[in-house]
């Protein structure tokens, strides 16, 4: 982001440079300026001292405009990354409960995925995926993502160990209507409605 926004600054400073230098450029025979001739109509060119001080004027006006337009850019920026992590505040990781007997022999393990939806709004379209396991959770067959923790029992996965478990992906549909993964680990990304695709929505 911050490449891109160096980027159209430095579009912004040239268009204007461009533009001020076709101004001038127009402005040369007004001026007693011909390009073709080497004389100068000093009666409508000035002093050199007022010619530097127009070229001064020019150059702080650039650098000003410059400057506005950058910060707009980082206002604008810093406002669309505290929107897209609004939108996006979903988190998911793995929990599990182990039974045991009197003598402490463990019996069974239990585990859940705990989505932690910390938006300001349901979510209605979501999947968890466990790749490369075909099971799935989905809004087809729970709830939605209500604001707040949201805990899902995995029967297909009780009594697994830990380090045999996989990985689970959510998968939902923001309120801007972007589609976006998040795995236990963090890492988000922007994906394609197909993504959301299952077996339910197959039979729609």
């Amino acid at each position: 982001m911050k490449k891109k926004q160096i980027r159209e600054t430095i579009l912004f400073f040239l268009c204007v440079l461009l533009a001020f230098g076709f101004f001038y450029l127009m402005m040369l025979d007004k001026w007693g300026i011909n390009p073709f001739d080497k004389q100068i109509d000093y009666v409508r060119f000035g002093t050199w001292s007022q010619a530097l001080s127009g070229i001064g004027t020019t150059s702080a006006v650039i650098v000003a405009l410059a400057s506005l337009y950058w910060q707009r850019t980082i206002r604008r920026s810093d406002e669309n990354r505290r929107l897209l992590e609004e939108e996006t505040a979903i988190f998911l990781w793995l929990n599990f409960k182990e039974i045991r007997n009197e003598k402490d022999v463990l019996i069974n393990r239990f585990w859940d995925v705990k989505i932690q939806n910390s938006t300001v709004a349901p979510i209605y379209r979501w999947k968890v995926t466990f790749t490369p396991h075909a099971e799935h959770l989905c809004n087809y067959s729970k709830r939605p993502l209500l604001p707040g923790e949201n805990l899902f029992n995995l029967r297909m996965f009780d009594n697994c160990e830990p380090e045999k478990l996989p990985e689970p992906v959510l998968i939902f549909e923001g309120r801007t209507g972007r589609f976006w993964s998040r795995t236990a680990r963090g890492v988000r990304e922007e994906v394609t409605a197909k993504e959301l695709d299952c077996e339910h929505t197959l039979n729609i």
